[in-house]
């Protein structure tokens, strides 16, 4: 193993320890363990609960009610669908999107949706 690598994984190691703390008592807050009277309001419920409630409203979800089967079933379609169509679209047109240093050229049709139905699937399956 090279020093960087070494170096790498160091301080890879040490982001973690530092981290598994303050995120655990965070993820705690949030999911309200150990809460006898109800959950408490998690860390981010100020800034987040109106961004939250705004987008229910403007995508016409009740919060409240709980989503039939079907109705996740498709969605959970129409998701997949949309990634399918976006990776394949980006990977079809990587030559001529911005930000290209290498100046790589667009995957062919075949390979393109080869790589989009692939990622599709191993992104399920996990």
């Amino acid at each position: 193993m090279s020093a960087q690598g070494f170096f790498q994984m160091l301080v890879l190691a040490v982001a973690l320890g530092a981290t598994v703390v303050p995120l655990g008592r965070y993820m705690a807050k949030v999911y309200g363990t150990g809460e006898a009277a109800g959950p408490a309001p998690a860390p981010g419920d100020r800034l987040f609960l109106p961004v939250e409630k705004g987008v229910y409203r403007l995508l016409g979800v009740d919060s409240e009610r709980e989503q039939r089967w079907n109705v996740y079933a498709l969605s959970l379609l129409a998701f997949s669908l949309f990634s399918i169509l976006l990776t394949y679209l980006l990977l079809s047109l990587q030559g001529l999107l911005p930000l290209n240093p290498t100046e790589m050229t667009g995957v062919g049709e075949f390979g393109a949706f080869n790589a989009a139905i692939i990622r599709g699937l191993l992104r399920r399956q996990s």
